[in-house]
């Protein structure tokens, strides 16, 4: 890498100077052959197979996404809290890649980009005893690590085609690019989700880190411009200490408010939409919130129904024998199982995350009691899914 480096910035200077070709690739070999490689590391590469220029790609890579969380914390982008979380995933990478090389390092991707369990035993807590501010800060986390792991990536994308070609060669370089865009891809996805459940605190979040980059600049700037002697010392620092404040407040994350109010998502659900505000009121203190993550499975087959969902936002699959079936915002689904007393018949997979409303068995015959209207629609959607799964 030390050599491919030499080479590159020597010919640039030489260009930049109008010195000769040939001189400046004398001038090259001299230098590399000074710290003892010269002709070695070219060697060296091609004798190494496949696998093994991979396995070091991916350790390299491993390393060099640590160090970057740090210069981001370093830069002020990321906290030193988040920094620490994303700088251990990343050596849980390099770890992966020592353990099973590149099947170990794509493991430890799925695990990161996973829920754990703390984050499923908020998710939990949140669920059964309406604690809302674990999760939410859990959620809060998790959106400014895939951000600034998007970042990253794209750089380490920047480092795989420059460095590591040169290191390792461009076949290799290609395949390592490769498992980065598997890789970002999947992190998109994440950040996808989050962004459609809640688009308000993405765009905030957005916003914070985008407005700490352009703080970091305008230090540099002043630097620079103090170090050209273009502004005065009481004028550098005066401009530093406004800046200084900036950074107080651009630290602050926004919060973020995971919690829906029952009759807001109400009015989404078309079955509902022509109900008059007191009986809406009424059959909003009968359904309980409830918040789903990408790829949780809400409904599995054979289980005992005990109750219904309506779709606030979000979208969920049905998954049925003949072919799966989308359900999106206002939609409904396990209302067979309460009407039928029959097992569940499909598994229900959130495909993002989804605000949901959950009515069970007892609010749900008092409902249908109360409203023969209601009761007549919900029947008659009932019996078109039970034909479509016959």
């Amino acid at each position: 890498m030390a050599v491919a480096d030499i080479r590159e910035r020597v010919a640039k200077i030489a260009a930049a100077e109008g010195i000769d070709e040939a001189t400046a690739t004398a001038i090259a070999n001299d230098a590399a052959g000074g710290i003892g490689v010269a002709g070695k590391s070219e060697a060296a590469a091609e004798a190494l197979e496949e696998e093994d220029r991979v396995y070091i790609g991916l350790t390299t890579l491993a390393s060099r996404e640590r160090e970057l969380y740090l210069e981001a914390h370093r830069d002020r982008l990321v906290s030193r809290r988040i920094a620490d979380i994303a700088s251990a995933q990343a050596s849980r990478l390099q770890d992966g890649v020592k353990t099973a090389s590149r099947a170990g390092y794509e493991a430890a991707v799925a695990r990161d980009l996973g829920f754990s369990a703390l984050f499923r035993l908020a998710l939990l807590a949140y669920r059964r005893l309406g604690h809302k501010r674990w999760l939410a800060a859990l959620l809060a986390d998790r959106f400014e690590i895939l951000l600034i792991q998007q970042a990253v990536q794209r750089r380490l994308a920047e480092f795989t085609s420059g460095r590591l070609a040169a290191l390792l060669g461009a076949p290799t370089a290609l395949t390592l690019a490769g498992i980065l865009a598997s890789r970002l891809g999947a992190i998109d996805r994440a950040l996808a989700a989050l962004k459609l459940q809640y688009p308000d605190y993405a765009r905030a979040m957005q916003a914070k880190y985008l407005g700490r980059i352009a703080l970091r600049l305008e230090e540099a700037s002043y630097r620079g411009l103090y170090a050209e002697s273009a502004i005065s010392q009481e004028v550098f620092r005066d401009l530093s200490r406004r800046v200084s404040g900036r950074w107080q407040e651009m630290r602050r994350r926004p919060p973020l408010d995971i919690a829906v109010l029952r009759q807001t998502m109400l009015e989404r659900v078309p079955l509902f939409a022509d109900l008059a505000p007191d009986r809406l009121a009424n059959i909003a203190t009968l359904l309980r919130p409830r918040l789903a993550v990408p790829d949780e499975t809400i409904i599995a087959t054979g289980d005992h129904g005990d109750c219904m969902f309506f779709v606030a936002s979000g979208a969920v699959e049905v998954r049925l024998a003949t072919e799966p079936v989308r359900l999106g915002s206002g939609e409904f689904f396990g209302e067979i199982a309460l009407l039928t007393h029959r097992p569940r018949m499909a598994d229900v997979v959130a495909l993002g995350y989804c605000q949901l409303l959950v009515l069970h068995t007892r609010d749900f015959n008092r409902l249908l009691e109360d409203d023969p209207d209601l009761r007549q629609r919900i029947d008659r959607v009932a019996r078109q899914r039970l034909g479509k799964s016959d």
